[in-house]
């Protein structure tokens, strides 16, 4: 027998090339059916984050010169993206423009020696707006915001997903505008005495407006307006404004009032311009001076055998369940009801909001996968949470646990989403059953039926890589 060389003659050769390749595309494409996306995607989504330069580096700001810079915008300047901004007490007399996705916190004390206390203070010197952003995922927290230009605000949203908490916004024009803004979170804001509307949405949407104080405004205390869609506005004390205490106007709709205290306002809730299909229960209306609500839309003020609570409601409860007997008719050309009126006002707190939803966007049936959410109450009481997966079940009722914990459930899917995506969400309540909102956003869950799906990658591979085909014509004698 002749030992043949190199792996013998030319054809062997080629055969051996060609089995060769035919091996590694099916152990490919094995691979991308095996191998679940949910990895693949995350990897390629970090890589394309990558280019943005995520930081995480703290700069200090101190107007007396004991931090790395003395003004607030020279420090956004030159911060890089995921970088925090601790600014200390003082006064920064600056108009303000975020423009990367930073987090702005202040601080309420001194960085050195100096005697400035409190929250530290952003001033517009009666010019301009105080504070705008213009890129998404900004977190803005801790701050005194005061002294807009006239017909200007103290804060304007003009990007998505943010997170604006814990600040006073006062004396200013308009105290905060969302126009155009998307999934912000608006949180233990103290929005007062401004000579406009104290909080001002236009086009905006899907925002949760939730356990601020909103008292004491020139005009409306908040105005949705000019399809300002899916909004939740719950757990707000919303008292002493000089207009309506909430308008929704010009076709607004599908909004969530819930749990508010509405009280003192000129109106309590005006509604008009078409803005239907908003739901607004378990709140209570009480002394507001014309009327406690005007509505010429098409709403709902009940759900699941609960309205709200009128301080002006005639009716009697004789059968003692709390619920009066007769609805309550809502003034405006609406013709709207409130069905089930409730006898005494509701006891609202405060109620626990959830942070950080996380778990994959794509899998495929059967298989079971977690998320966590953390959830926090601003009582510091203990916390329930509860998973809703879109399929028609939650997790239940999981806990308590203390105030700030991380929550975690799995779950698995048996039909495929199709054309749309499971909208995988959370919510937490407190021991004392104060229930908060659904997170924003959920979660859009892809699930496949697994047996012939692709790896996105291998996808992306093969599209920037079409040059080999003819290699492989070649090779495969096709």
């Amino acid at each position: 027998m002749t030992k043949l060389g190199y792996w013998g003659n030319r054809n062997m050769r080629k055969n051996l090339i060609k089995n060769g390749i035919i091996l590694g595309i099916i152990v490919l494409f094995i691979g991308a059916g095996v191998l679940p996306a949910t990895g693949t995607i995350k990897i390629i989504e970090k890589n394309e984050k990558a280019m943005y330069m995520i930081s995480n580096k703290i700069i200090t700001v101190d107007d007396e010169g004991d931090g790395d810079y003395t003004s607030i915008q020279q420090a956004i300047n030159k911060a890089n993206f995921g970088d925090s901004i601790e600014v200390y007490s003082g006064t920064y007399v600056e108009n303000i423009v975020v423009n990367k996705m930073i987090n702005l916190i202040g601080k309420d004390y001194e960085l050195g020696g100096g005697s400035d206390t409190g929250k530290p203070i952003i001033d517009g010197g009666e010019v301009g707006t105080v504070i705008q952003t213009t890129s998404d995922g900004i977190t803005i927290t801790g701050f005194k915001i005061q002294n807009s230009g006239n017909y200007d605000c103290g804060l304007h949203l003009a990007s998505h997903y943010n997170t604006i908490e814990d600040n006073y916004i006062i004396g200013n024009y308009y105290g905060m505008k969302l126009f155009p803004s998307t999934g912000n979170q608006i949180r233990k804001n103290y929005i007062a005495n401004n000579t406009g509307d104290g909080l001002w949405l236009s086009h905006s949407h899907e925002n949760t407006i939730g356990n601020n104080t909103i008292i004491g405004n020139g005009m409306d205390g908040i105005s949705a307006n000019m399809s300002s869609l899916s909004n939740h506005i719950e757990y707000n004390k919303i008292a002493q404004n000089k207009g309506n205490g909430l308008e929704i106007s010009e076709t607004s709709f599908g909004s969530i009032i819930k749990m508010n205290n509405i009280t003192m306002n000129t109106v309590g809730l005006k509604t008009t311009g078409g803005s239907d299909t908003n739901l607004v229960h378990k709140n209570n209306f009480i002394k507001n001076i014309e009327m406690n609500a005007y509505d010429t839309s098409r709403n709902s003020y009940d759900i699941s055998g609960m309205g709200n609570y009128w301080d002006d409601y005639t009716g009697v409860d004789e059968d003692e369940n709390g619920i009066g007997d007769t609805p309550y008719n809502v003034p405006g050309e609406g013709e709207n009801k409130d069905n089930y009126p409730l006898m005494e006002p509701l006891s609202i707190g405060d109620a626990p909001y959830t942070e950080n939803l996380d778990g994959p966007e794509r899998g495929v049936r059967y298989k079971s996968y977690t998320y966590s959410v953390k959830v926090i109450d601003p009582q510091n009481e203990k916390v329930y949470c509860m998973f809703l997966w879109d399929d028609g079940s939650d997790s239940g009722w999981l806990g308590p646990k203390k105030s700030g914990s991380t929550f975690s459930a799995s779950h698995s899917w048996t039909e495929s989403s199709g054309d749309y995506s499971y909208e995988v969400s959370a919510k937490g309540k407190d021991i004392e059953n104060h229930e908060g909102g659904l997170h924003y956003p959920p979660i859009y869950l892809t699930i496949t039926k697994g047996k012939n799906a692709i790896n996105p990658f291998i996808i992306k591979f093969l599209y920037y890589h079409l040059s080999y085909v003819s290699i492989l014509q070649y090779l495969l004698d096709v």
